[in-house]
Parts: C-alpha cells; sequence; structure tokens
C-alpha cells in the first residue's frame, strides 16, 4: 500500500523550498569557512565567511529568501563581498549587524603573523560598498594595552584561544548613531597568557568616544585573566556583560550603566559569579534576550568531548534566576536519544520558547519552551532535529519564523541550511493549548504529528 505524503510541513523540518532541498552548499574553493548568519527584515541573509583565495581576506555574502545568491550585492555581481581588512593581511569575519540607517557593520580579525589576531570593523553601505567616512578608508581596528596595573609591557596583539573569530569586537548598535563593542585580548607571554577585556563605544565615525569612561572604553574587573564573551543592552539601556576568569575557570555576569560605570545594585557589587568550572577551553556561549527584559545564559566545558556540562540558565533583568524557567535552575545539554552531550553554540527567540543550536560533530537544532521543558513536537526526536555530519556555528530566526543555521557539511564545506519554526502568534496559542508543559507529558499535537510521519513512511524517534 502507497503511503499517505505529509500534507504540510512541521516545525523543526527542513524548508525545502530553500536553495537545494533545504540547504544552500558553498563551492569550498571560494568560501573556506562561514562563521555567523544575519536575517534581514526581508527575509534575505547576511553571512559573514572567510573567502579562500588571494591569501584569505573577509566575506559578506547576501542570500536572497529562495536560498540563491543576491547578485546585486557587491562590484562584480556575485553576490559576494571580499576584501581585507588591513591590505594583504588575512582576514576572517565574525559577525555583521545591520545599522538603523541600513548601513552594515562588519566585526572580524586580521592576521600578521600566524596565530596572532588582531580586532576590525568596516562599515559598509547596503550595496556591499565600504563606507569611507568610518576609521581609515572604512575600517577601523580595536587595540587596548594591557591595563597599567598588570606590570606586563605592551604586547602586539596576539592570542590564544583555539577559533580565530573569537577574538572579534562583539557589536550592538546603538540609537544614537554610536555602537557598543566587547572585545577580549589574550596575548602570549613565556610565563603563560594574559588575558583582560574591555567594553567600549565606538563614535559614528569609528574611533573610541571619549565621552564614554574619557578613553572610550572601560576594562571589566579584574583586569587580568578575564575574559568577555558576549554582553547585551538592557530595554532600560544598562549593559550586560557575560565572560569567564581564566584562572578559576567559572563563568560570570556584571552589568554596567549607560556610562560605563559598574551598576553596583546588580548582583554582589556588580558581578554575579558561578561555582561550577568550566574547564581550560570553557567559555560563555550565549547571551541572548527573550520575553519581558529577561535573559538566557549558555555556558560550554567542551575539553572532554563527548561529555560536556553545558547548561543553560535564564535571569530577570535583575540578575535574579527565573523560576518560570526549570524553577532557576540550569537545564543540561541532554537531549532525548542522544548519547553524548550537546555542546551549544546560540540561541534565538521565537513566539513561545527559544530555539538552541548545538553541535555534535553534525548540526542540532532544538527548542526549548521559556519554562525550559523541550518541545516534543519539535523536530523528529522529541524536541530536536539534527543534520548528523559536519560542524555547527550560528542561528537566526527570520521575520516568517523560518530558522537558518550555518555550519559545514562531512567535507568542510560552509553550508546554510534552513527549518521550519513557528510562524505566529496564533500557531503559537494553538501549541501551548495542546501541551500541558509538564515533563514526560506528551501533548495532542505531538502525537499527531508522530502519527502523520509514521503513515508517511517516517520513522518514528
Amino acid at each position: 500500500m502507497k503511503t499517505q505524503e505529509r500534507q504540510q510541513p512541521e516545525p523543526g523540518d527542513l524548508d525545502t523550498s530553500f536553495a537545494e532541498r533545504g540547504i544552500y552548499t558553498f563551492d569550498g574553493g571560494l568560501i573556506h569557512s562561514g562563521y555567523a548568519v544575519t536575517a534581514l527584515a526581508n527575509n534575505q541573509l547576511l553571512i559573514s565567511a572567510t573567502h579562500f583565495p588571494n591569501l584569505g581576506s573577509y566575506a559578506l555574502i547576501k542570500m536572497n529568501e529562495d536560498g540563491s545568491l543576491d547578485k546585486s550585492f557587491g562590484s562584480d555581481n556575485s553576490g559576494i563581498v571580499h576584501r581585507f581588512f588591513l591590505e594583504q593581511f588575512s582576514s576572517h569575519a565574525g559577525s555583521c549587524v545591520v545599522l538603523p540607517d541600513d548601513h552594515l557593520m562588519l566585526s572580524g580579525v586580521y592576521t600578521k603573523t600566524p596565530g596572532a589576531f588582531s580586532a576590525a570593523i568596516t562599515r559598509l553601505n547596503a550595496d556591499g560598498e565600504p563606507d569611507l567616512s568610518f576609521g581609515v578608508a572604512g575600517v577601523t581596528t580595536v587595540e587596548a594595552p594591557l591595563p597599567e596595573m598588570s606590570g606586563i609591557p605592551v604586547p602586539e596583539g596576539g592570542n590564544s584561544d583555539p577559533w580565530e573569530v573569537r577574538n572579534t569586537c562583539h557589536l550592538t548598535p546603538l540609537s544614537d548613531g554610536r555602537t557598543l563593542i566587547s572585545k577580549n585580548f589574550i596575548s602570549p607571554f613565556a610565563s603563560g597568557p594574559a588575558p583582560y577585556s574591555i567594553l567600549g563605544k565606538l563614535s559614528s565615525t569609528g574611533h573610541f568616544d571619549k565621552t564614554f569612561q574619557e578613553r572610550g572604553y572601560t576594562y571589566i574587573q579584574p583586569e587580568l585573566n578575564n575574559i568577555v564573551d558576549q554582553h547585551l543592552v538592557q530595554a532600560d539601556g544598562k549593559i550586560i556583560v557575560a565572560g569567564h576568569l581564566a584562572e578559576a575557570q567559572t563563568a560570570y555576569l556584571a552589568r554596567f550603566d549607560q556610562d560605563g560605570n559598574i551598576d553596583t545594585g546588580f548582583g554582589v557589587n556588580g558581578y554575579i559569579e558561578f561555582t561550577e568550572p568550566l574547564g581550560n577551553l570553557g567559555f560563555v556561549t550565549a547571551l541572548v534576550p527573550h520575553s519581558e527584559n529577561k535573559f538566557l545564559l549558555i555556558t560550554n566545558f567542551t575539553t572532554d568531548f563527548p561529555n560536556n556540562n553545558g547548561q543553560i540558565r535564564s535571569f530577570n533583568a535583575d540578575g535574579s534566576p527565573d523560576l518560570m524557567f526549570n524553577q532557576g535552575l540550569a537545564v543540561d545539554a541532554k537531549l532525548p536519544n542522544l548519547d553524548r552531550s550537546v555542546e551549544w553554540r546560540n540561541a534565538v527567540e521565537d513566539e513561545d520558547g527559544l530555539i538552541v543550536l548545538g553541535d555534535i560533530q553534525g548540526i542540532v537544532v532544538a527548542r526549548y519552551f521559556k519554562t525550559g521543558l523541550l518541545d516534543l513536537s519539535f523536530g523528529t526526536n522529541l524536541g530536536w532535529t539534527a543534520l548528523l555530519a559536519g560542524r555547527a556555528f550560528d542561528l537566526a530566526r527570520q521575520v516568517d519564523g523560518k530558522i537558518v543555521v550555518i555550519g559545514q557539511d562531512a567535507r568542510q564545506r560552509s553550508i546554510v541550511a534552513r527549518f521550519w519554526g513557528l510562524e505566529n502568534t496564533e500557531a503559537t496559542a494553538q501549541r501551548s493549548n495542546a501541551h500541558t508543559h509538564a515533563s514526560g507529558v506528551i501533548g495532542l499535537s505531538w502525537v499527531c504529528r508522530l502519527m502523520r510521519r509514521f503513515t508517511a513512511g517516517g520513522k518514528a524517534p
């Protein structure tokens, strides 16, 4: 008997209308690595990457909604902008943000000597051409000497982090035309690396804004062995910084006011430090705003693969645990029917939940409700779906609710994959009513969905 085809896709399914049955694969001789994806208001995408030829330059790729390259982007009608931050120095693009005036700001790194990565930022017009009024010829480099109190000579860049793009600046455009940045520096010395981090503001011309802490930036305390991984701006303008202490190997949160002063009313003298050790290669993976003034913190400890003490936590705006999310406790990086822990990479909010991207030497996309429980009707594996090959790097959610992931396939080629997600609040209400939000209870919508997959010839998880 011929099985019945499923009439409509489900959240977590590949969107086969995108590119080649849901996946766009870059030519490995052209694009070496894609690191980040940015969703635009018209459902187009920006991909931050490394352009392989010519020693390796940064690449910014614009894709249409259907997964084709936007040939109107860039000067050579390829849909790919590729340049060096500094001429002839190997460059990698880290991430891209869209400014209020529709300019694009791209962060990344360049290297003068192998293993020494320095940060750079370029501002581009909407068509991908450089905005020459920004920095020097459209590019500004981000440098800050070691704190004077350290007594250690100022080095020439350098970083011991295993991922070069984790040395980029994190960027948040502000409504007044300035840009908030955070940046870690890890300088090599014979006695070992000396990490330190800054929080700063750039003016609209790409220079440090001297009205912010007099020099345009402030060092995060403690000044040494401190690595800032993420930041976000809250609704009231206060700034949450998340990072880890290199010696203690523990994560922390800190909060600053808009002028860069520590908010002593947050935690203990402005800081919340966690006791669980992250390990030598542990770090804060994501800091994501959600709900009304809440935020999600994701940490990972990745040195003992396949074991991983990755955790997801939710907090209220004041740093107190969000008791609505797993009763204020951390959710471990465990998924049903998976014999290894997941290394979480990033997360985005959707209608009533959170989409989380993970890596298991393959790409994993999972969905949690804002109670901290898995949405068992998402994907094919009781709350998650996977492309079991390659690596996962970043994700974004389009305005139509679809989920876009960038990573690598089994041949280490950069890929962009798109999955179906929740479309609107009406769909959310229907799904929420179908679930009890209680652990171990499967909603009616999931049962119906599982039956549809089974009658269509699909496998039950």
